[in-house]
């Protein structure tokens, strides 16, 4: 109830306007730079004002936490990709107190603050781990300093399927670790002391108390260096409250522990309510609690490893549950071997890999040469090989299915209440749910996704098959078709991806296609250079050998239930003049070269004859003020991921339905969330 009385109270902030400041703008560096691929990564605050800002610096340069320096940038609000059912990167980063990013190219120093400690001791670990391999010192960042920006994709990956992600995040199950280490340490050493010691010190305190008592500092400054998180935030306040009321000689409740530190944290920092990490947190930890008092029935005679056995799996499959829900708006799909993964996880990595994480750490702040060992040996000990394993995907789009099984879950919570009011509503659940299938089978739609400076398109073909038209940009650590693609082909219910249409090979356009074809092998990739079978609804035109670079794209031709959408890739006005005694007629055109002044000339926008014209792009300069006032004097309506975030066009029973992500999204939750169903955010174009 103090979750959701935090939501009423502190509604999740609004994404910012997209306004930017350029100009020379002083900084502190709040936190150390955090090394990258492409680029270093800090939070600073802008003076005089204190706003919280992530800029981006160059990887050669080096600043200290506390360094006061001026530089030329532009501000610009956060704004991740605006597609359907996407989490919100402004939003996220307004929940972390974040206003504005920017990229840095020099700077100047003006003045050094006084000495930061918690960050000093960040940023030498950061020294350290840019040291280790790049799996160890992945592992070592995500354990020790909460940051999983240089995590590899292969070890993501792994732990996604098997259930295990949250082993990678600083939350309440290190912090107990932690704990537990150090309580075994303690009572260990009580065996050291002579036996008249003992008893005068477990005279004054319980064994409890000491314990809890030596491993607060330890706590404290784990939780500190670790960033922290919202989770491991909530888990820190849960510990000092259990910590109260055990030196008060008190008993707490579970669920009061977990109220209490929801509206703490709620009073002192409002708007974490925002942040996703947090409302999984909460979740996860409300799902261990509604277990543990399910599983303390258990007969205390069971033997003690069917009793571990059966604890472990209703625990993890109680966190799995109550997770469920935003791990499948995350990411479309939710591993369901967690129960089974953890139970063999948890104790290695209670007994060996984050030991050895925090002897790694201790030795590195101890500056000792060997400090990198017990690192690379715990990134050794993940180095396990992963089967296929299947995950369980949706059948129909996640908004409508989340609808169902919160209607499901609720259902079955009133079984104890009324048995006829939960029977008559778990029998409406499955009915909405069969209904949501029956109609997603007959939808039929073109969405342009919002990719970045890229291009990436989804057209779903049948009941649950998709083609695509490019596979989206990837530039260092950012692969679109890993963190935007094939999620949203998941969350929309597409299991199948039946081809892949390459324009060209540029990055902007390919780079995402090896990610892909890892998660469609039997997806058939259609290019200039290789037209592997004909398929009745799509029209190919290749470019012959005489081309090169842009204009040697593979345009394409969809006829989606009788509406036809033109893909010219990136092919210029020497391309389409070639192109002009083609039949190009069109219902909508993704303008070639994202909207270039290189392309879209006169003749062909003519000979296309579209209805509406779309382009992705993120740049400045597409699409090009040119472009758009032949389009105007055309009489051909525009629009842009660019300002509208992903697009639409819905093909239903004859009638053309654009969609706009932006405007989607200013609508109430349930409309908004039974899109495409509902025309949330769309308006009928005229055929």
């Amino acid at each position: 109830m103090a979750f959701f009385l935090g939501l009423k109270t502190f509604p999740p902030p609004q994404e910012p306007g997209l306004k930017s400041y350029k100009g020379n703008f002083a900084f502190v560096l709040e936190s150390p730079l955090i090394p990258g691929e492409w680029a270093k990564r800090g939070e600073v605050k802008l003076l005089p004002s204190n706003h919280k800002a992530i800029l981006y610096f160059p990887t050669y340069l080096n600043l200290t936490p506390g360094e006061k320096f001026t530089a030329f940038t532009t501000l610009r609000p956060p704004r991740g990709h605006l597609n359907p059912f996407s989490g919100s990167l402004a939003r996220e980063k307004v929940a972390q107190g974040f206003k504005f990013t920017g990229y840095v190219r020099k700077i100047e120093i003006y003045e050094q603050t006084e000495k930061r400690p918690v960050a000093t001791i960040r940023a030498r670990l950061f020294a350290f781990a840019a040291n280790l391999s790049p799996q160890a010192r992945g592992l070592f960042e995500c354990l020790i300093l909460g940051e999983k920006r240089n995590i590899p994709l292969s070890v993501r990956e792994k732990f996604e399927k098997t259930g295990l992600f949250h082993l990678l995040a600083v939350s309440g199950l290190h912090i107990a670790i932690l704990f537990g280490l150090i309580t075994f340490v303690f009572r260990k050493s009580l065996l050291v002391f002579p036996p008249s010691v003992t008893t005068k010190l477990l005279h004054k305190f319980t064994a409890k108390q000491w314990c809890y008592l030596w491993a607060f500092p330890f706590v404290m400054a784990y939780v500190l260096v670790s960033g922290p998180s919202t989770s491991a935030l909530r888990a820190f306040v849960m510990f000092v409250l259990y910590g109260l009321a055990l030196w008060c000689w008190r008993k707490i409740c579970g669920f009061d522990l977990l109220a209490l530190a929801v509206i703490i944290i709620l009073l002192f920092q409002p708007e974490a309510v925002g942040s996703l990490s947090f409302r999984l947190s909460v979740s996860a930890v409300a799902g261990l609690l509604f277990a543990h008092g399910l599983l303390k029935k258990l007969p205390e005679d069971l033997n003690p490893i069917v009793k571990y056995v059966v604890n472990g799996l209703g625990y993890s499959f109680a966190a799995s549950l109550f997770t469920a829900p935003f791990i499948f708006w995350l990411k479309g799909s939710i591993s369901p071997w967690a129960p089974i993964t953890n139970l063999i996880a948890i104790p290695f990595w209670g007994f060996w890999v984050l030991p050895l994480e925090f002897l790694a750490a201790c030795l590195a702040l101890s500056e000792l040469p060997w400090a990198n060992i017990p690192a690379e040996l715990a990134a050794k000990a993940i180095s396990w090989p992963t089967p296929p394993l299947p995950q369980i995907t949706l059948p129909y789009p996640v908004g409508a299915f989340l609808l169902t099984f919160t209607l499901l879950a609720l259902a079955l919570f009133l079984i104890r209440l009324n048995r006829l009011l939960a029977a008559g509503l778990g029998l409406f659940s499955f009915a909405l749910g069969f209904f949501f299938y029956q109609a997603n089978q007959e939808l039929r739609y073109v969405m342009i996704l919002d990719v970045g400076q890229g291009s990436c398109a989804v057209a779903k073909t049948g009941e649950k098959n998709a083609i695509l038209f490019d596979a989206g940009p990837a530039r260092g650590p950012y692969d679109s078709a890993t963190f935007v693609t094939i999620p949203l082909l998941r969350k929309m219910g597409l299991s199948q991806v039946q081809a892949v249409v390459i324009s060209h090979l540029q990055a902007d356009h390919a780079g995402g296609l090896k990610s892909i074809l890892k998660a469609y092998p039997q997806a058939q990739v259609f290019s200039s250079e290789k037209i592997p079978l004909t398929l009745n609804h799509l029209s190919l035109y290749p470019a012959s050998s005489s081309f090169g670079g842009n204009d040697s794209s593979l345009v394409a031709k969809l006829n989606l239930s009788g509406t036809i959408f033109l893909f010219p890739g990136d092919i210029t006005r020497k391309r389409e003049l070639l192109l002009t005694g083609k039949d190009l007629k069109a219902d909508v055109l993704i303008l070639p070269h994202h909207g270039s002044n290189t392309s879209s000339s006169y003749p062909f926008l003519k000979r296309v004859e579209p209805i509406v014209a779309l382009s992705s792009s993120r740049w400045q300069k597409h699409p090009s003020k040119e472009v758009l006032n032949r389009l105007a004097s055309l009489d051909i309506p525009h629009f842009s991921t660019k300002t509208s975030g992903a697009l639409t066009i819905i093909v239903e029973k004859g009638h053309l339905f654009l969609c706009e992500e932006v405007k989607r999204r200013k609508a109430p939750l349930l409309r908004r969330a039974l899109w495409p169903y509902f025309k949330t955010g769309c308006t009928e174009v005229r055929l």
